[in-house]
């Protein structure tokens, strides 16, 4: 279950783009990367643009956007 503050086509786009990178997340690494998630929104980061920068750069990990 994805929590209420989650883009949920951003989130479906970086889940497909793994996919497709032969990378899927398991169900550990959901609950991980939406921990990491909700880390960076505590921190002032909008999760919609975290999300988008992975799938732009292709990246299977979830960081904060630098400036």
């Amino acid at each position: 279950m994805l929590p209420d503050w989650m883009p949920l086509e951003a989130w479906g786009e970086f889940v497909a783009m793994r996919k497709r990178k032969k990378k899927p997340l398991s169900d550990y690494a959901t609950k991980l990367a939406i921990g990491k998630l909700e880390k960076l929104r505590i921190a002032g980061e909008n999760i919609e643009d975290v999300i988008n920068e992975s799938i732009f750069h292709e990246w299977d990990g979830l960081f904060a956007v630098k400036n």
